[in-house]
């Protein structure tokens, strides 16, 4: 391939010299002497040519940018790169929470009518009326314990009935002043002290309500922390109270006996009418419930009672119905407030279906004589 290759280009080398002699070996001496006549001219005229008709080679030239035109600023661009200053500095504030607005609580008589319940319209001359704690209610109820009834509010009227006193009640005036949560402070205040024909016609109250008649009993204990214990520490020592559990089946559990075996109530002594208590309890009755759980074991679902002397609920109910009259053959519900005067137990407050009733009993005959150390 590369012979082939050389000997193409030596054939072409040569034709080119064929070319260029190949005139002048067939021209004759006229032509020959033309053609130099001619040659010295082309020489002759190269130069000439070169130097008139060559063209100049263009040298570059650098110009300047052209100006750029200026536009005049438009009105709007002037608004929009210089904002007019205000009249007024402003000033530059962070951020601050909004002030919170407190609306007013609608009454507890005006969220009631929205329920559904009855419409209670209190005139502005009324005196607001404070619910105590649910903590402080004591539930009146026979054993079987069913469940108690959820208490509803009162409103405090202008009218007061007072009870026509017995001849077999033993009656006192007492003129220093003691308060009352359902009426206004006033000089007088009956206080009834039942003697033992009120004791009597109070047992046979209680063996009704041991059947399940009767008015439906509540009874409040005091607000204070401090003077809730001062009372169940009374009640307990000197009024002869007793703590339990019963459960479901209305069976009792004390703090003695055998363990896993329900308590035998002595109805000769203790009452059948046994109070439970709603809310807060005091440490001392906490850690006596805690006690009788622990020793019977699985009664967490029990509920805790309280339980009394058949001779303290006999004075208690003979007192209400002397305060009370008539009317408490009829009552549908009593309710009424402890209070502790030293060693002495006072029932007052005392409300027939709602209305006020004015008197006060006084529970000191149902306790025994205690030394203020024990309870105290």
């Amino acid at each position: 391939m590369k012979h082939l290759l050389a000997f193409g280009a030596s054939a072409t080398v040569a034709a080119l010299l064929l070319m260029r002699i190949l005139p002048e070996l067939v021209a004759g001496p006229e032509q020959k002497a033309k053609l130099e006549i001619a040659k010295a001219q082309i020489e002759v005229n190269m130069p000439n040519a070169s130097s008139e008709e060559a063209p100049e080679s263009a040298l570059p030239l650098l110009l300047p940018p052209p100006p750029v035109p200026k536009i005049p600023p438009s009105p709007e661009a002037k608004q929009v790169a210089e904002a007019p200053k205000p009249s007024t500095p402003i000033i530059e504030r962070s951020p601050q929470a909004l002030p919170e607005t407190v609306e007013p609580v609608e009454p507890a008589a005006k969220a009631a009518s929205k329920a559904g319940a009855t419409d209670i319209t209190i005139s502005p001359n009324s005196k607001p009326v404070f619910k105590a704690a649910p903590a402080e209610k004591v539930v009146v109820k026979v054993v079987p314990l069913p469940r108690p009834r959820p208490v509803s509010k009162q409103v405090v009227v202008e009218t007061r009935t007072v009870a026509a006193p017995s001849e077999n009640v033993e009656t006192q005036r007492d003129s220093s002043p003691q308060p009352d949560i359902v009426s206004a402070a006033r000089s007088e205040v009956h206080s009834v002290t039942p003697g033992p024909t009120v004791e009597a016609e109070g047992r046979v109250l209680l063996r009704i309500l041991e059947h399940g008649s009767g008015p439906e009993i509540e009874i409040a204990w005091p607000v204070s922390a401090i003077q809730r214990r001062a009372l169940y520490r009374l009640f307990e020592v000197c009024y002869g109270m007793e703590i339990a559990v019963i459960d479901s089946g209305g069976r009792l559990y004390n703090r003695t006996g055998e363990a896993g075996r329900p308590w035998r109530l002595n109805m000769d002594r203790f009452s059948g009418f046994v109070r439970q208590p709603s809310g807060r309890l005091t440490l001392d009755e906490k850690d006596g419930i805690a006690r009788i759980r622990a020793f019977h074991g699985g009664l967490r679902a029990a509920h805790n009672v309280r339980l009394f002397p058949r001779r303290l609920d006999a004075l208690l109910l003979g007192g209400l119905k002397a305060v009370v009259g008539k009317s408490y053959a009829s009552a549908s519900t009593i309710r009424a407030h402890y209070r502790r005067d030293g060693d002495m137990v006072l029932v007052e407050g005392i409300r027939l279906d709602g209305q006020p009733i004015l008197g006060r009993i006084d529970l000191s005959k149902a306790g025994r004589s205690c030394r203020p150390d024990k309870w105290s």
